[in-house]
């Protein structure tokens, strides 16, 4: 039944991921003699503040990880462990979540951030869009982007959560239900 359920919560991502993508303005790679220059890319990675941005959301993760585990240790709840054995889930836990918080660095995610945004902004609006994020209205909005991400992903997570529970309980019981008639 647990395989079922990741299949339908993963069908469900690549369903809610091809909506969002096909609702998306198809915008083309600009040809290279367009695209704004590594050194602009660079300036506007640095208006943006990326490396900050960046270090915030991975100082939210071990703390919505830490949410996540909670709640899957709580399904379990029949299963007493000692304090013993708590104390090594949650090293085993703790080290695992150490260890993927290094699989991709953050210099990487940002040399591939730099590259993909190359291929879509121009030269010219390479130089607008650096303007606008060295303004005090932009820094404000930088400033404020941590606190936005950290009280805006619990909500969607928890929604989500409690909308794809409901969703993969339907589907199911639909999938029994249409089973059953081609019986």
């Amino acid at each position: 039944m647990k395989k079922v359920k990741l299949a339908v919560m993963f069908l469900c991502a690549i369903g809610l991921y091809a909506t969002a993508t096909a609702q998306a303005p198809v915008v083309a790679p600009l040809p290279e003699e367009q695209r704004a220059t590594a050194g602009q890319i660079a300036i506007l990675l640095d208006a943006m503040r990326i490396k900050e941005q960046m270090a915030s959301i991975m100082d939210m993760i071990p703390a919505l990880m830490q949410q996540q585990m909670q709640k899957q240790l709580e399904a379990f709840g029949g299963l007493q462990l000692t304090p013993e054995q708590e104390e090594q889930v949650t090293k085993f836990l703790r080290r695992r979540l150490e260890q993927s918080m290094n699989l991709y660095p953050m210099e990487e995610i940002i040399a591939d951030t730099g590259t993909v945004y190359q291929k879509y902004i121009s030269r010219e609006d390479a130089d607008v869009v650096i303007a606008f994020y060295q303004t005090p209205a932009a820094q404000r909005l930088i400033d404020a982007q941590p606190a936005v991400a950290q009280e805006y992903l619990p909500l969607v997570m928890s929604r989500l959560e409690t909308r794809l529970q409901a969703f993969t309980e339907e589907t199911a019981r639909e999938s029994q239900e249409l089973l059953k008639k081609l019986q």
